[in-house]
């Protein structure tokens, strides 16, 4: 197999689908649509975006599935009174520094001062 590589860059400039832009011109765009944006909404236009899903209807089951998860988390967070539920107090662990100090400082001989 050849590979064409004009055949290929007359191909690739029919149908490319985007262009590499420089950093200073693409914030050079975004400042244009700011500002553009800015005046369709003072003059009382405004361009939102379509939402790409829509509303989203749920059917009977589906919605009472949705709602037990709801009402289930809220209780596990806040309790079945609407309150939020206080922090079970567990023990705290403190230790003994007394026991075991001399292990502490190392060995006997790392004790002893060093003469050089």
């Amino acid at each position: 197999e050849t590979f064409d590589q004009a055949l290929w860059k007359q191909f690739w400039h029919k149908h490319q689908k985007y262009h590499t832009l420089c950093l200073p011109c693409i914030a050079e765009k975004k400042d244009h649509d700011r500002k553009l944006d800015a005046l369709k909404r003072k003059d009382g236009i405004r361009n939102d975006p379509p939402s790409y899903w829509g509303a989203v209807m749920l059917n009977d089951a589906s919605q009472a599935i949705l709602m037990n998860w709801y009402d289930s988390a809220h209780d596990n967070v806040f309790g079945s009174n609407g309150r939020r539920r206080k922090k079970k107090q567990h023990p705290i662990d403190v230790s003994d520094d007394d026991f075991g100090e001399d292990n502490f400082l190392g060995p006997q001989w790392a004790q002893q001062p060093d003469d050089l």
